[in-house]
């Protein structure tokens, strides 16, 4: 599927719009820290965070960081509730 990009819009094929969000180096690698502190494999931080053991393989190993706006939030809110909770 080609890809064009208008703004912060993606465009796809079938012309539907998807919100692009853009996850900073800094993010990736506190999340790749705070996975580390946690000993979590992928698949039980895809199931922490909510999102596709696929993209967050992509987004760790792969320098994927154009990502939707769900996607972008919830790796967000997992790193907000890692930080705020009092374990």
């Amino acid at each position: 599927m080609t890809v064009n990009q208008i703004g912060e819009y993606n465009i796809n094929q079938i012309g539907e719009r998807r919100k692009i969000m853009i996850l900073s180096e800094r993010q990736v690698l506190e999340i790749k820290r705070k996975r580390g502190e946690l000993n979590l494999k992928n698949i039980e931080l895809a199931n922490a965070t909510g999102i596709n053991r696929h993209t967050l393989g992509q987004i760790l190993n792969h320098d994927h960081r154009n990502v939707n706006k769900s996607t972008f939030y919830k790796l967000n809110d997992w790193l907000i509730d890692q930080y705020t909770s009092l374990k």
